[in-house]
């Protein structure tokens, strides 16, 4: 046969006995052996206290020193078995007993109680180790929460119903706080001023009272108590850095970004909400942009001025051929006076950029109206009855695409004034400029005679055929068209409709200028 395998000893249990009552202490010394249960007994609050680090358990009368020992069994961190009698109230033992590795044990006269003290009290040491079991892996999933919360840089929060912090990490010392300064203040300690009534529920929810908002149009708030879509998110606040004694813009390094949402939590009851938010610190981020800004306004105010510079150097070289032209014969005097509208054309565009909010875009209305009421003062047009008309809406063009463009517009319009209005004859000059999503459209019409070259059917010219005249005769006016066009890679057609109509189809987006916006 095998060897009989021997019962582990029960575990010795020390137990703290607090009662007044001697027939309770003799019962127990009996049921409780010292091999086993070694006991200590106590007669005041004091000695308890004194005891309580060395046992596993306390057995208690309930009416101990006055009954007042049952106010402190929930501070002390070992199980307790009260010993209650008929004139206890059961709603208060089971307030008292509320642990679970807690109980009574109603004694009777008979004393039949005393039997069952040594099962119950390992009983209740069982469940209070089991207990402690499970809430290792709670400890030990809590210490790395609060380890990550105190690695983590940006600073977290929680705020109870009325706003006061009730948690926040370490990362708040870096604007000079230690955390438990915080607890139990509101948190527009650390907001500046001024920021206090644009992000507090407090304030802002007043300017919203009857407003349907969404998700997005919905208040920022600091103390935000909403969930899910409609969260505060990117709410930016200046912060306050302790001891800082002005509240200047130039002495505020701190900005923070905050991200926050409502949350119900269990200490602040079932109808209140708090708040859980992370503060994100962009002060460098605002440093960095309010200097990028501060070069781009100066590199804004140098390209200005070098338009300006260029334009009035323009317009000096307009000036001297001018002069030079004054006192030359017929076609020489023409050839300075097609030169001179070209350069004062491209000084129009550098003067349209030094004016406008763009320096990389034309407002194209705006310069054709004025490049039209520079052309009828050259050539007279009000005096000879001829009108103009521009439609170009809100269009705008890159600076690439608006200079050769301007003197092509110049050439057409020299063109018509000069060849489509002769003898007295009065008409109409119309400039359009509309765009699609990958060209845009100049049209250029006067109601004149029309080409002489054409019949009614309209040409189209490829770009590529740069040598290619408009006319069967060869112009400068008309090869420095073709010229542009080809640099432009545009498509230009002419027909006679009504008189004489060219066509340009010029693509957003060329070999040349493909890094350019278009408009």
């Amino acid at each position: 046969m095998g060897a009989t395998r021997a019962k582990p000893s029960p575990r010795t249990i020390r137990v703290l006995i607090a009662t007044e009552q001697g027939a309770d202490r003799q019962g127990l010394k009996t049921v409780l052996p010292a091999a086993s249960f070694p006991s200590v007994f106590v007669d005041t609050l004091g000695q308890l206290e004194a005891a309580i680090h060395d046992i596993d358990i306390i057995i208690a009368d309930t009416a101990f020193s006055h009954g007042s020992l049952s106010d402190w069994l929930m501070l002390w961190p070992v199980p307790a078995l009260l010993l209650a009698s008929e004139d206890d109230d059961p709603d208060r033992l089971a307030e008292l007993t509320s642990d679970e590795s807690s109980a009574f044990l109603l004694r009777d006269k008979a004393g039949l109680w005393l039997q069952y003290i040594p099962a119950m009290l390992r009983k209740l040491l069982a469940i209070r180790e089991s207990v402690n079991r499970q809430n290792i892996h709670v400890l030990r999933a809590e210490n790395s929460y609060m380890t990550l919360m105190r690695l983590i840089p940006d600073i977290v929060y929680v705020l109870d119903g009325d706003g006061n912090f009730s948690y926040i990490n370490d990362a708040i010392r870096q604007l000079g706080f230690a955390p438990e300064e915080l607890i139990g203040r509101h948190f527009s300690m650390i907001i500046h001023p001024e920021d206090q009534d644009e992000i507090s529920r407090h304030h802002v929810l007043q300017r919203y009272h009857g407003i349907t908002t969404g998700p997005e149009a919905a208040p920022k708030l600091f103390d935000e108590r909403r969930s899910g879509e409609r969260m505060t998110r990117n709410l930016e606040v200046r912060l306050m850095q302790k001891g800082l004694a002005e509240w200047t813009r130039a002495n505020v390094s701190a900005w923070g970004e905050v991200s926050a949402n409502g949350v119900y939590l269990p200490d602040l009851g079932r109808d209140r909400c708090g708040t859980i938010g992370i503060i994100h610190d962009v002060s460098a981020r605002r440093m960095a942009e309010h200097d990028l800004q501060m070069k781009l306004d100066t590199y804004s105010v140098m390209l200005k001025e070098i338009h300006h510079r260029v334009k009035n150097n323009l317009q000096i070289v307009s000036s001297l051929l001018s002069l030079q032209g004054g006192g030359l014969e017929d076609d020489a005097a023409a050839i300075f006076e097609s030169c001179q509208t070209q350069v004062q054309a491209m000084a129009l565009v550098h003067e349209q950029v030094y004016r406008g909010s763009s320096l990389q875009n034309v407002q194209a209305a705006a310069y054709l109206a004025r490049l039209i009421e520079y052309l009828s003062l050259v050539y007279n047009t009000d005096e000879r009855g001829i009108s103009f008309s521009v439609e170009a809406g809100e269009l705008t063009l890159p600076l690439a695409k608006a200079i050769p463009l301007s003197l092509i517009v110049t050439e057409l319009i020299t063109n018509s004034c000069k060849h489509a209005f002769v003898d007295g004859r009065e008409g109409h000059i119309s400039v359009q400029l509309q765009e699609s999503k990958t060209e845009y459209q100049l049209t250029v019409r006067d109601n004149g005679p029309g080409f002489r070259d054409l019949a009614s059917h309209a040409t189209a010219i490829p770009a590529a055929h740069a040598d290619y005249g408009l006319n069967s005769h060869r112009s400068i006016g008309m090869d420095i068209i073709t010229a542009l066009s080809a640099q432009l890679q545009a498509e230009i057609s002419r027909s006679n409709d009504s008189g004489a109509l060219t066509r340009l189809l010029i693509p957003k987006v060329t070999g040349t200028d493909s890094g350019l916006a278009a408009g």
